[in-house]
């Protein structure tokens, strides 16, 4: 049996846009939605506790 992985993919053009405001981990994200938290938390991914776009994303209940 194959199981199925739901990926969440952010608009065209986001990824850049995204990437370009949360590349610092000092920076707090707002306006998190799923698509947004889902990728902060695949970059930030292993960058430690003082990782604030990690943190907010993991903690992100939508």
């Amino acid at each position: 049996m194959v199981q199925m992985i739901e990926t969440v993919q952010p608009a065209p053009g986001m990824t850049d846009l995204w990437l370009a405001q949360y590349r610092d981990c000092s920076t707090e994200p707002i306006g998190l939605s799923p698509e947004k938290a889902h990728f902060l938390l695949v970059v930030h991914a292993g960058h430690g506790p003082g990782c604030r776009p990690y943190l907010a994303a993991a903690s992100f209940e939508g």
